[in-house]
């Protein structure tokens, strides 16, 4: 019996093909454009806040001293142009992402966050634990708002959640928690409770899972906190938590986040990626060229 030819299904279309009308070989015009394409979304969300590109990032994170969201290229990088929809649709979560950060987020919020932890956990890992979760809560609340008012936009940010946080790697997350309960491991654990909403697996431990059920619970409560300085009480909350489950976790002074950066919380890759400068000139000058009341595509 001859076998039958298997002929592989073509990738469903990109949310971002609808108005890509024009794609380009050259890499700074795609580039040009989908940077066009998110400053339209972030003015559409509302913010008066505009992108640019990373020239070195392991993720996507708004500049609140700038005034700028900064985006991570990494996805694009080693794409051939035009570049793939799904892709750019990635990118263009992140930017959407961020602009819910740029419209919801005030500037003081992580300002208040500092002065509202003990004076000896200002600064270094204690500081840096604090922010994590502040911006952990925040990307919840902020995906949750933009879930309900622009329900179209947030099918961006599903495909960068897809991108980046995969279902095999939250799995992954899962056993190594199992196996070794860090503090890293479990605020990772409540990105994937807390942003991605992933159902906890019922083989976890019983101290594991409720440590995770209560800060799946925080997470819930959040969402329906529309005051940033509320939002930030339940950050100091939890980081109490936190304190009393892993006490040695927060000594220390080294701190890796800026007080005036909010990262996303699913681009966790560790490797840097950096634009080419030869690329960033040319975007500029595409960028200088066309006109800015040019539609997104």
């Amino acid at each position: 019996m001859a076998k039958r030819a298997i002929t592989a299904q073509p990738p469903p279309p990109a949310l971002s093909d609808a108005w890509r009308l024009q794609r380009s070989s050259e890499r700074a015009s795609e580039f040009a454009r989908i940077l066009r394409a998110v400053n339209n979304f972030l003015g559409l969300m509302g913010s008066d806040i505009q992108a640019e590109w990373s020239g070195q990032s392991s993720s996507s994170y708004t500049d609140f001293l700038r005034g700028k969201v900064v985006l991570d290229p990494g996805p694009l990088l080693k794409a051939t142009c035009p570049l793939p929809g799904h892709l750019v649709d990635v990118v263009i979560g992140s930017g959407i992402h961020e602009g819910g950060h740029c419209v919801k987020t005030p500037g003081w919020a992580v300002e208040l966050l500092s002065k509202q932890l003990p004076p000896e956990h200002r600064q270094g890992r204690g500081y840096t634990l604090a922010h994590t979760i502040f911006n952990i809560l925040e990307d919840s609340y902020i995906e949750d708002w933009v879930r309900k008012t622009y329900p179209t936009l947030f099918r961006y940010i599903q495909t960068t959640h897809q991108h980046y946080c995969s279902e095999r790697w939250q799995k992954r997350i899962f056993a190594r928690l199992q196996k070794q309960p860090s503090m890293e491991t479990m605020l990772t654990a409540f990105i994937v409770v807390g942003v991605l909403h992933t159902p906890l697996p019922k083989d976890l431990r019983v101290n594991i899972k409720y440590r995770l059920r209560h800060l799946e619970r925080i997470a819930i409560r959040v969402l329906s906190e529309d005051k940033p300085e509320e939002r930030v009480k339940l950050a100091i909350e939890v980081w109490h938590q936190f304190c009393r489950w892993y006490p040695d976790g927060v000594a220390g002074k080294r701190a890796r986040y800026s007080k005036t950066h909010l990262t996303h919380p699913c681009a966790l890759e560790k490797r840097k990626k950096k634009l080419p400068q030869e690329l960033a000139g040319a975007i500029v000058v595409e960028l200088l060229a066309e006109s800015a009341t040019n539609p997104i595509a």
